[in-house]
């Protein structure tokens, strides 16, 4: 199958311009007595940016005015200086005791109040830059929508290597499979992601969402959660709107570059598997090694050709490889290089900052698998696998984001992002299918081994335009995304041996390869066979939005209104593939032979063993989505502490058309084309009242959608090996609406520092779900439209300081430690059948109650810094069912991180332990749940009502073993 060939070349969109900008590394400063002073001037109420604010050394000329953006940067002695900030309307503002130093820059952000007359000069210690914790509270303070996020400055002190690592520290939040963000408790399916304002399709052939384990963490300026809506941003989510930020341009020329190694307690120096391996892969492509062959025969071909020779032949140009080969592991590794510069473009403002991402991973785990159908009655069959799975994982990825200023109110930017995603995983294992009566009705031996390989390209154009000084604006964006996503060869190879065996008294009967007989034309996990496939999405969107300030009767407005497009094409064609035939020679029966010689050149033949092609109707689809949107909203502040109402509505037409066929009990199927337009209309309405300047109140109500992913609706069987499951589509499912309401109140005692409660309330009208579908041969899963649910909640999150214990005991060692921590408590009830009467249970992935905690220790004296974070999760519904009964629960698992790190003139050293408990995860069935004792009590039946999961009664139906890390990494900056 032929790739793309930006996945070939990710080094030469990306390098070349390090090497370029490689020689104006050799202009970095020479030691001399000057520093910098930058950063961001911002009123102090609304966080927007001053524009013509300015700020100079006290009692001097030295300084700068702020551009539209509230950035400003001028040079000064190094030492300790006193900064005076001020603009006409507000009050001045004296920062005493910054400290600069020789070729360094100085990050501070500045801000003032407004005020009708003059006030006195107040004196303050400076925060820091913006991607700093404190910047990010301002930011959540003055957002205009409920919310929290986590800021680089903390991503840089944990041990995550991407955004899915990352994420499970935002209030609220969890990661499902090890990629995939809820919010709220709810599923993937209900968020909504954007990066850098543009919207991030989903990057999964199987279901609606987006990978953040895609995006580097050290390529991130930060991640922002909109948990309620407003007029200006999509419709489409129900849990958060995940806002994704790269790196922005830097306000001084810099250079760093870090190098890190990991052990991992389960694969580094231990014997790992990996199988038809290219000498790209660790670029996250294959080469071609697994691609499939070209000039073979299509399926209507082979099915109308009688050439039973010519089949057999084209068999022996596949690459059957499937023997994996066994070394040890080394360790895991990740590096980043970045340049920043900023400077003059035809005497104009500019800058440019460029980066290169690399982390390439080993990871084994056990993997076990038991399956009953409580569901079938006087049906109480078993299935149990156990695997061992080898996943190597490579990333590449890389930003390059230019910005110009061609005056002093406008701006232009170019984002540009890749990342290179590349899994090779091999599973060796067996299974048993186990009667109820204890009889064993066959075993099976299996090698699994596929890779899949996906490409990310998102480019964004965007311009600001400010008219005069009263905060007109006109501002737009155009971005386009391509997703190119990968099985160059998933192979299965499946020894079976059938009969009814009695535990512990095996017979002599030998494995067979299991292949299909001459006429198997329908697909069959349980056959040994092949697939391949190829997943390509384009898009692009357009955005156009106007702010216009205006007064009515001295109170302060300000409208908002934009339009948006956005347009995407997908196709998905896959190919499907068994091996069938005989394979009987000269009275020799070939399907006893190991993996290691079945599939030798000389056993295929038109009598012996044939790669057949199985590829059906539905094993393809081609889609096409338009959306088209218009907001107006207004934003009215109130009295002079900022109390805001924000309301509004957005208009959101969306056309969906899908190409694709469903299997219907029938091997003939039929392609055809579901055409559909949705009209919405969402209001919504956001009220933050300032009570006092440390006090805010927030209520917000609004509509939302939850529309089908093409996926969903596309009649695609796809067996995931990762669920040892198969996947159905439905063309029937429909878009699910959702009405939101949310009350929170935050408390801002001292700079840093805050206390919050925030309850939410969502009542959804036909959610859709993936609900587990029965044993059909294997365990399935399917889409379905549950009839209503209720989601409902309360989230506490604290952020503090100690600096009062050193004013109490006289010290400082006190004001370097913050605690920061954040709790949610959450239900839910879906009514999944009309005629179900009060039988309800939780949505699927939904947990109970989400907990995180962390403890850092920074000392800037020292340039020390420890950092310790928990995370925990309750149990919740990881598979979902039409009755209670055969639900699937995962039990909690406990996350600790711990890291250590210090700086050394230009060099930052890293220790890092990730996982120290390896806690394995457990996914279960519960047995005898009507007869079973109430096993919660007191604060933990308050905190969940799910059962608990009982060793030994309950059957396991996946776990999975993690291992801990350890990470040292050294960073070098000029």
């Amino acid at each position: 199958m032929k790739k793309l060939s930006f996945s070939k070349c990710a080094f030469t969109v990306f390098l070349p311009v390090l090497i370029l900008l490689n020689p104006l590394l050799s202009t970095a400063q020479q030691p001399s007595a000057k520093g910098k002073v930058a950063g961001k001037i911002l009123d102090q109420t609304t966080n927007e940016p001053l524009i013509g604010a300015g700020v100079r050394v006290e009692a001097t000329t030295t300084g700068a005015t702020a551009d539209f953006d509230g950035k400003f940067a001028f040079a000064v002695e190094a030492g300790s200086v006193t900064l005076e900030a001020k603009l006409v309307g507000y009050g001045t503002k004296i920062l005493k005791g910054i400290v600069v130093k020789p070729n360094e820059t100085t990050l501070i952000t500045i801000y003032l109040k407004e005020s009708s007359v003059e006030t006195k000069e107040v004196q303050i210690v400076a925060d820091v830059s913006k991607n700093n914790e404190n910047s990010l509270l301002n930011d959540q303070r003055a957002n205009n929508s409920i919310g929290s996020g986590v800021s680089a400055e903390l991503l840089a002190k944990t041990p995550d290597r991407n955004l899915s690592e990352s994420f499970r520290r935002i209030s609220g939040t969890s990661i499902r499979d090890g990629k995939f963000a809820m919010v709220r408790g709810l599923s993937e399916r209900y968020n909504q992601g954007q990066l850098n304002g543009v919207s991030i399709p989903s990057t999964e052939p199987d279901r609606k969402a987006f990978a953040l384990d895609l995006f580097p963490s050290n390529l991130m300026d930060r991640i922002v959660v909109s948990k309620t809506a407003t007029p200006d941003q999509p419709g489409d989510f129900a849990g958060g709107l995940i806002k994704i930020q790269t790196l922005d341009i830097p306000y001084s020329n810099t250079f760093s570059m870090t190098l890190a190694g990991e052990h991992h307690s389960l694969t580094t120096g231990k014997s790992f598997g990996t199988i038809k391996s290219s000498t790209t892969d660790w670029l996250g492509f294959d080469n071609g090694v697994r691609q499939h062959p070209t000039n073979t025969l299509g399926q209507e071909e082979a099915d109308i050709n009688p050439n039973e020779q010519l089949k057999g032949y084209q068999s022996k140009i596949f690459n059957n490889q499937v023997v994996p080969n066994f070394r040890n592991a080394g360790p895991n590794l990740s590096g980043q290089i970045s340049v920043g510069r900023r400077g003059k473009v035809f005497g104009k403002t500019a800058g440019l900052v460029a980066s290169i991402s690399y982390y390439r991973t080993f990871n084994r785990n056990e993997f076990f698998n038991i399956f009953k159908d409580l569901g079938t009655p006087n049906s109480p069959d078993i299935d149990s696998t156990h695997q061992d799975r080898y996943k190597t994982n490579s990333n590449l990825a890389g930003i390059l984001n230019f910005s110009f200023k061609p005056g002093a109110s406008s701006k232009i930017s170019l984002r540009n992002f890749f990342t290179q995603n590349g899994v090779d995983q091999v599973q060796i294992g067996n299974r048993n299918d186990i009667k109820g009566n204890g009889t064993i009705l066959d075993q099976t031996k299996t090698n699994i081994s596929f890779y899949e390989q996906s490409s990310l390209l998102s480019n964004q154009l965007s311009f600001e335009k400010y008219f005069g000084t009263g905060g007109a604006k006109l501002e737009g964006i155009a971005g386009t995304n391509l997703l190119y996503r990968l099985t160059p060869d998933f192979s299965r190879l499946i020894y079976q041996r059938t009969g009814n065996t009695n535990p512990g008294n095996i017979d002599s009967v030998d494995y067979r390869l299991n292949v299909g007989d001459k006429q198997s034309n329908l697909f069959n996990p349980g056959i040994s066979g092949k697939f391949f496939s190829i997943l390509k999405e384009t898009s692009w969107s357009g955005s156009l939005n106007y702010t216009q300030p205006f007064k009515i009767a001295k109170i302060k407005n300000e409208a908002k209104i934009g339009a948006y497009y956005q347009e995407r094409d997908r196709t998905f064609n896959g190919r499907n593939y068994l091996y069938t035939g005989n394979g009987i020679v000269n009275g020799r029966d070939i399907s006893t032979l190991g993996p290691d010689s079945v599939f030798r050149q000389e056993n295929f033949g038109a009598d012996l063993l044939i790669l057949r092609e199985t590829t059906r109707t539905s094993d393809f689809y081609a889609a096409n989505t338009a959306l088209k949107a218009a907001f107006l909203m207004n934003e009215t502040s109130i009295g002079k502490l900022g109390t805001k109402l924000i309301y509004g509505v957005r208009y959101e037409s969306y056309y969906q058309s899908i190409t694709s066929a469903l299997e219907r009990g029938s091997s003939k199927t039929f392609l055809r084309t579901r055409n559909t337009t949705v009209e919405d209309w969402f209001p919504s309405l956001n009220a933050n009242v300032t009570i006092n300047p440390k006090w805010v109140v927030r209520l917000a109500a609004s509509r939302t959608v939850n529309r089908p992913e093409l996926r969903e609706l596309s009649g695609f069987q796809f067996y995931d090996p990762n669920l040892n499951a198969v996947i159905f589509g439905n063309d029937t499912i429909e878009r699910a609406s959702v009405q939101n309401f949310d009350g929170k109140v935050e408390f801002y005692p001292a700079s840093g520092v805050i206390f919050s409660v925030n309850a939410f309330y969502k009542k959804f009208d036909r959610p859709i779900e993936l609900v587990n579908g029965g044993l059909q041969g294997f365990p399935s899963f399917k889409y379905i439209n549950a009839v209503q649910a209720e989601n409902y909640g309360i989230e506490l999150e604290a952020r503090t300081r100690f600096n009062m214990l050193d004013s109490a005991f006289g010290t400082r060692i006190f004001g370097d430690f913050t605690l920061f921590s954040n709790l949610s408590v959450i239900r839910s009830d879906v009514k999944v059948l009309k005629d179900s009467g009060s039988s309800k249970r939780p949505i699927q992935g939904q947990s109970p109650y989400v907990f995180n905690v962390g403890l850092q220790y920074s000392s800037e004296k020292n340039l020390f810094d420890v950092t310790a974070t928990y995370n925990r999760i309750g149990p919740r519904v990881a598979f979902a069912d039409q009755e209670y009964r055969n639900l699937i629960w995962e039990r909690p698992r406990d996350i600790v991180d711990i890291s250590f790190g210090k700086t050394y003139k230009k060099f930052n050293f890293k220790l890092i332990f990730g996982d120290i408990f390896q806690q394995d995860l457990i996914q279960y069935q519960v047995l005898d749940r009507g007869g079973r004792k109430e096993d919660n009590k007191g604060i933990r039946k308050w905190l969940s009502n799910a059962p608990n999961y009982q060793k030994g009664q309950d059957i396991p139906f996946f776990r999975y073993t993690y291992g801990r890390t350890v990470r040292v990494s050294v960073g070098w900056k000029l």
